[in-house]
Order: C-alpha cells, then sequence, then structure tokens
C-alpha cells in the first residue's frame, strides 16, 4: 500500500475542483489545448463519435461527455440479454458472496458499504455483480442495461482515490469508500443497483433526469442525500442514465439466481462497449 501513500495524502478536493474549473473553461485556446493534449496523449479515436471533431465542442468537459453515433452501439435484439452500461473494462465480476463483493487480489467490501443503505443487502445476498472501468478514452455516458423503474437515487460523499486497477489491487474498499452516486431501480428481475463511483479528478457525476450532481468542495461540507423524485422516472434498457466527467468506475449488483454471465464477453479483463451483451436473464 506504500507504493499508493500519495493518494491519501493529496488534496483530493482541490485537485478535482482545479480540474473542474479547467474542463469547464470556455476560452477556445486553452480548451483547445487541452482537446488536443487528450486526443494525442490517450490515442482516442473520434470516429464513432456523434461530433467528430474535437475541436467543436465548447468545452473540455462536453468533449470528455461526448456522444457515440446511435448505430455505433447497437443493443442486443436479445429481449432477455442484459446490456453493458458502459464502454470500459471488466476489472471483476461474480457471486455477492455472503453480501461480500470481490474487489480485486484480497479485498472485498459489502454491498450494504457500497450502497450506504443496509435496508437492501438482503436483496443481494449471494447475488451477482459486476465492476467495469471506464479510462479516459472511454465514452463517459452510463445507459440502462435492463429497463427499469427508478425506486431510490442518493449521493454519498466520500474520497477521491484513483479507481484504476492497480488502485483496486492496492487501496482496501475503494469503491465503498469514495464518492459515488447510488441508483437503484425496480425490474422485472428484482431490484438492480447501479452505483456510479467517482474518483480522482472526476469532476462531476450526473443523471439524465436531475443533471448535475453538486460536489462539496471540501470534506466537511460533503453530505449524503437523496436525489428528489418529484415524479415516476421509468428507463428503458438503452436509456441513458447520467454521465461521469474524465471516467470512473460502474458497478451493478443483481438480486440472486436472475441472471447468468455471457462466458464469452463477460469475463475479468476483457474490454467492453455499451449496448454488448454481457448476460441474460434466467
Amino acid at each position: 500500500m506504500y507504493k499508493f501513500f500519495w493518494q491519501y495524502i493529496l488534496p483530493q478536493r482541490l485537485i478535482t475542483k482545479i480540474f473542474g474549473y479547467l474542463a469547464h473553461s470556455e476560452q477556445v485556446w486553452l480548451k483547445n489545448a487541452l482537446i488536443s493534449w487528450f486526443v494525442r496523449h490517450y490515442k482516442i479515436d473520434m470516429q464513432d463519435a456523434r461530433e467528430p471533431n474535437p475541436y467543436n465542442f465548447k468545452t473540455l468537459k462536453d468533449f470528455f461527455i461526448r456522444e457515440p453515433k446511435p448505430e455505433a452501439r447497437p443493443f442486443p435484439e436479445n429481449a432477455k440479454a442484459i446490456a453493458s452500461p458502459v464502454d470500459g473494462k471488466i476489472s471483476a465480476l461474480g457471486k455477492i458472496t455472503s453480501g461480500r463483493i470481490f474487489q480485486a487480489k484480497g479485498h472485498s467490501f459489502s454491498a450494504a458499504e457500497l450502497l450506504a443503505d443496509e435496508s437492501y443487502q438482503n436483496e443481494f445476498l449471494n447475488g451477482d455483480f459486476i465492476t467495469i472501468y471506464l479510462s479516459p478514452t472511454n465514452y463517459h455516458r452510463v445507459y440502462m442495461p435492463v429497463q427499469g423503474e427508478l425506486e431510490k437515487a442518493m449521493y454519498i460523499p466520500g474520497r477521491m482515490f484513483a479507481v484504476n486497477q492497480r488502485s483496486a489491487e492496492e487501496i482496501p474498499s475503494v469503491f465503498a469508500r469514495n464518492e459515488r452516486l447510488v441508483l437503484i431501480f425496480k425490474t422485472d428481475l428484482g431490484v438492480m443497483a447501479m452505483v456510479l463511483v467517482g474518483a480522482l479528478i472526476v469532476a462531476g457525476l450526473a443523471t439524465s433526469w436531475a443533471g448535475p450532481i453538486q460536489i462539496a468542495s471540501s470534506p466537511k461540507d460533503a453530505k449524503q442525500f437523496l436525489l428528489p423524485l418529484d415524479k415516476k422516472i421509468i428507463l428503458q434498457r438503452g436509456a441513458e442514465a447520467g454521465y461521469f466527467t474524465f471516467g470512473s468506475t460502474v458497478i451493478l449488483l443483481f438480486p440472486p439466481n436472475k441472471i447468468e454471465w455471457n462466458q464469452v464477453n463477460a469475463i475479468s479483463g476483457n474490454n467492453v462497449k455499451f449496448g454488448m451483451e454481457i448476460g441474460n436473464t434466467n
């Protein structure tokens, strides 16, 4: 863990706030320079983007949350298929054994910790989970893997550790400690949880119905809160649920005996694209 000690002492929120300021700048020379660097450094392919010219985006943030062409990410025709909610890499998947979710290299955390709510732990006891990491090269929009009606949306304040594979291997319970947005849906499979985990310099979490979530500038001001549900929100499979700025991680939780992972696509370490079949309902 000593290799990652620097993450414990960094002013995580200050760094994230500074990055957020740069990401929202509309100064043409600045945003173009930042976009140019990211395109070159991360070798970002714009062919699938709805707007293929990176310099047509108003800000770096707008570039990060760019949309793909609809035809570039078709969803499965099979009505029983569970689709990947994001472009990214599967970092872990499997059973929620005795209420615990495998992280990496001997680390695990409880579903109750992740959701910050013990009332749901029985729903997911011995259920199934998948963790997908979004790198800076990926599209940062999050889509529904199945149809669902929103039951609860809660912002959970926390740390802003990096969430790449090396961090997951070295920082205990990193996903349950980081800032996150917990979305609980009622689906034909029962209750499904979709957790958007923030990270260092991820300067924004947002939902498609409530917009950006305001992030506290200091840990002492950060408070857990429920997002208001003024109306019934039903999202079809493939509908946008939200987005990240920059990149992070999405974790899906399903009840027991409801799904089977696709043995070709859903393998730890595999790259996936949103809309790709990663599982099927039983």
